[in-house]
């Protein structure tokens, strides 16, 4: 999983960043942003595009899984349990992770920066747990580790991993948000002109941005409590 999930996210970070980038790269900024197309329309469609690029290299996976068990002479295919890891599991991470791509593209002002430091981010974590950061609350897109069998299931995995993938989903969903607020248009592309932008564009985006903090803060808050307080508490007694 842990190898099907960094493929992912290497797809995600080179499709943010060329979309993202496209129409400057090309020269072609000046007729897109001339376009009667709002920026949340045009955002959308770049999600979608990597959305779909994602899912079939999802579904791919599976294909070559299916293959290797074939190959190996185990002929008990488990299509759910495919399903369930790669797009219940593995897809909702993969889709907040280009949710920050994305973000971190459209305020970079170079797309080899944003490479950088969406790329470090993730490189980052596996170092940081080695000392001893291993908190998921503030690892970003981690989820605690799991174990799946064939008697259990998931079993008793499964809140946590559900209310991780929420809480991180839920913030880089609002960074996502952020992003459209913050879209490129027109010749003066600063970061101050775009907070000028942004902050006119806010009113239409509040409310979902709203939403989406405020998910992740009752996630955040229910994964805290039984990670750690209520863990605390069942120990000590």
């Amino acid at each position: 999983p842990y190898t099907t999930l960094f493929r992912s996210l290497i797809v995600a970070t080179l499709y943010a960043a060329e979309l993202i980038w496209r129409e400057r790269d090309n020269h072609f900024d000046g007729i897109h942003d001339c376009l009667p197309m709002s920026e949340t329309t045009d955002w959308l469609s770049k999600l979608t595009a990597i959305v779909l690029v994602e899912a079939v290299l999802l579904f791919v996976t599976m294909l070559a899984g299916v293959g290797m068990q074939t190959i190996a002479g185990y002929y008990r295919y488990e299509f759910l349990q495919y399903f369930k890891e790669l797009y219940i599991v593995t897809f909702p991470q993969v889709l907040a992770f280009t949710f920050f791509a994305l973000f971190v593209q459209t305020l970079v002002s170079n797309k080899f920066v944003g490479f950088g430091i969406v790329i470090g981010v993730f490189v980052l974590q596996p170092i940081l747990f080695n000392f001893g950061w291993e908190n998921t609350l503030y690892l970003p897109g981690q989820t605690p580790p799991y174990i799946y069998s064939d008697m259990n299931g998931y079993g008793h995995f499964v809140p946590a991993l559900f209310w991780s993938i929420t809480y991180w989903f839920s913030i880089f969903a609002f960074l996502g948000v952020v992003s459209i607020a913050y879209a490129r248009r027109g010749a003066d592309d600063s970061l101050r002109a775009r907070t000028r932008l942004a902050i006119r564009r806010a009113p239409r985006l509040a409310p979902l941005a709203a939403l989406m903090l405020l998910c992740a803060v009752g996630s955040g808050i229910w994964y805290f409590y039984n990670a750690h307080v209520l863990n605390e508490y069942l120990t000590a007694k």
